[in-house]
């Protein structure tokens, strides 16, 4: 975030240039900003990390940590793992499904608004209004 008191100046970025004269938050996130020459970045990053399979020391003088243990317990988190990304890839499939059927919808009430179905064929009307005036003309003589 940035704040800009009593401001009277340029704000630029990569998209477009601002002409700003107040008070002002500038919210920005991966992005690059010039105000009065002098540049402001924000950089995020998120990723997932990989947690090792034991996070905890076992202190109990007569507990022996064994292969089955470690094997259970690395079991239990690729479990846990596996569970995040099949909730994460029906999330995504949910999303896209959802941004089909929006854009479907704008699709289809597009083709309704600019359909010309009933509508009159203007070579018909001007052919009718042609007809119309030869036989006033013939009434007439």
């Amino acid at each position: 975030m940035l704040l800009l008191t009593n401001f009277n100046g340029t704000l630029r970025t990569a998209a477009e240039n601002y002409d700003l004269i107040g008070s002002f938050i500038i919210q920005f996130d991966n992005e690059t900003i010039m105000v009065n020459g002098q540049n402001y970045s924000s950089y995020s990053v998120s990723h997932l990390m990989a947690m090792p399979a034991v996070l905890s020391h076992i202190t109990a003088s007569n507990f022996q940590l064994s292969l089955e243990y470690v094997h259970d317990v690395s079991m239990k988190n690729l479990e846990k793992m596996s569970n995040m990304a099949s909730e994460l890839l029906a999330s995504l499939l949910t999303e896209a499904a959802l941004a089909i059927c929006i854009f479907l919808g704008f699709h289809f009430l597009w083709k309704k608004l600019m359909s010309t179905k009933g509508m009159p064929d203007v070579r018909e009307i001007a052919a009718n209004l042609e007809a119309l005036g030869q036989t006033e003309r013939n009434k007439a003589h």
